[in-house]
């Protein structure tokens, strides 16, 4: 799998988008977490150099949020899907669910899919796969996370600790109400861009983390 001349266009600021699924959301106030994303969203667009562009998986859940937020703003998005399109679709337990599933995929300005069938791997690893690909294109790694340790291969906690290590910055936006936002500064030895100082200074929601040495 390759995004490059996709969301890889030199043009783009390219960000990635990723969060729990129901598992972790079971707290969440949808209003308002719907609100901080699109507030996030609109943030990162008037700081960042070029159009932004969002790569997500299409997982239910804070996937299918970012990715609605972000087509209300005009942003193309890319499909990076653990497994085949209809193969993923059986995920989706509820008809509600897979006909969002493939109204928002029909909206994707390209749809990367893995090579081989399910099986060949494991679940875990084939979203672990899935994320790394999303990994080597961004720039900025959004999540919606509960701050709790990985629950298994290819989950949010896990992004977002090697997003970190890569030297990528994370707006992690909380799962649970009031839904704040912090910044997790790339590991040591990773100089942070331009964007990103002034991202930091923008506001009193958008300031550093001072716990994100431990994340």
């Amino acid at each position: 799998m390759n995004v490059n001349g996709v969301a890889g266009d030199q043009d783009r600021f390219r960000v990635m988008a990723c969060g729990h699924r129901d598992v972790g959301l079971e707290q969440a106030d949808t209003t308002l977490l719907t609100r901080r994303i699109g507030e996030t969203l609109d943030t990162i667009s008037g700081l960042s150099q070029g159009s932004p562009a969002i790569i997500v998986s299409l997982a239910e859940g804070a996937d299918r949020v970012f990715v609605t937020e972000a087509l209300a703003r005009g942003w193309p998005f890319v499909a990076v899907l653990p497994f085949s399109e209809d193969e993923f679709e059986r995920d989706f337990e509820t008809a509600a669910s897979r006909r969002d599933y493939q109204t928002l995929l029909a909206r994707a300005e390209h749809v990367i899919e893995p090579p081989g069938i399910r099986g060949d791997v494991s679940d875990g690893a084939a979203y672990a796969a899935a994320n790394q690909v999303m990994l080597d294109q961004a720039e900025l790694l959004l999540t919606v996370w509960d701050g709790e340790p990985a629950r298994g291969p290819g989950g949010t906690a896990e992004v977002v600790a090697q997003a970190m290590a890569r030297g990528i910055p994370v707006v992690w936006i909380e799962s649970r109400p009031p839904h704040g936002i912090r910044l997790l500064d790339p590991e040591d030895g990773h100089e942070p861009a331009d964007w990103w100082r002034r991202l930091t200074a923008s506001g009193p929601e958008f300031a550093a983390s001072p716990s994100a040495g431990s994340c």
